[in-house]
């Protein structure tokens, strides 16, 4: 939520609605244990040597977030939800249909995210070029 408020204005989605969009997107069993895990990259224990410790000291800071926990286990899950959610706040009154061109597993997170949002309002439709998808 902090982060997006830097690039949102007040004027376009409130404090309160944004709060909501954010955790409509990455809670409510969206994810696994209901966050985006976030792990160090590295550690040491006592039977490291010496240059396992000090490359482990080095990285002591360095973390990676796991973006396969989402509901379509893809990394685009992260983004596309919430887009979808910001697209979705915007489409309450107004019929909008979501375009997706992909050949892989763009499809299924937009697909997934749009159908969580639950808006009558915001549809989807997916392009899949024929003998074009990844596997």
């Amino acid at each position: 939520y902090e982060v997006l408020r830097l690039f949102i204005a007040t004027e376009e989605i409130t404090n309160g609605d944004l709060r909501e969009i954010v955790n409509k997107a990455f809670g409510g069993g969206s994810f696994v244990d209901g966050v985006v895990n976030v792990r160090r990259l590295s550690s040491s224990n006592d039977n490291d040597n010496d240059n396992e410790k000090e490359k482990a000291n080095r990285n002591e800071n360095v973390f990676v977030s796991e973006l396969f926990g989402g509901p379509t286990f893809c990394f685009k899950d992260i983004g596309m939800r919430l887009v979808v959610n910001i697209l979705s706040h915007f489409s309450s009154s107004t019929p909008t249909t979501l375009l997706v061109a992909t050949t892989g597993d763009t499809g299924p997170a937009a697909v997934r995210a749009v159908s969580d949002a639950q808006n009558p309002n915001l549809s989807i439709l997916v392009h899949y070029p024929k003998g074009q998808i990844s596997d």
